[in-house]
């Protein structure tokens, strides 16, 4: 078995060589046991690669939908909706908005006056952690809560 510091100098000489860091498949044999990192990497494997890809064809920015729609200014407020669409943050990962969102507000600085004045909308990707299961090998043994799903939405 490799030690820490000589798997790390693997590590380097791979990508020295041309190897990518990010972009490691796993690969299954019959009769391997295969750990929670093995599966993980299957999934970091295909997300990344996915990513690259969606970042290099298409860039970052709206793809469709997420139009303003009907602004309506009252003595310091502004109302307005966004359609439902999709978007592509700089790091290649979906912002999917499902549905419009409607009665958005934007409050008016008094001093600036009611006149055609721009204001930017900001929408970001967000993802955590969710569905909390216990987790235990053997019956009596301590059990411990780990999240089992990476619930991915907007702010």
């Amino acid at each position: 078995m490799l030690s820490p510091t000589q798997n790390t100098d693997i590590q380097a000489e791979k990508i020295a060589e041309g190897f990518s860091e990010t972009l490691v498949s796993p690969l299954f044999s019959p009769g391997i046991l295969l750990e929670a990192a093995d599966l993980q990497r299957g999934v970091d494997y295909t997300q990344e690669l996915m990513r690259l890809m969606v970042r290099h064809l298409f860039g970052s920015g709206v793809v469709c939908g997420l139009q303003i729609k009907n602004p309506n200014g009252s003595l310091g407020t502004l109302t307005f909706s966004i359609t439902a669409g999709l978007a592509l943050d700089c790091l290649g990962r979906p912002i999917h908005v499902p549905s419009d969102l409607n009665g958005l507000t934007h409050v008016i600085d008094e001093c600036a006056g009611m006149g055609n004045k721009a204001f930017q909308i900001l929408l970001s990707h967000r993802s955590e952690q969710c569905r909390m299961k216990e987790t235990r090998c053997t019956p009596g043994e301590p059990s411990d809560t780990v999240p089992t799903r990476l619930c991915e939405g907007y702010q």
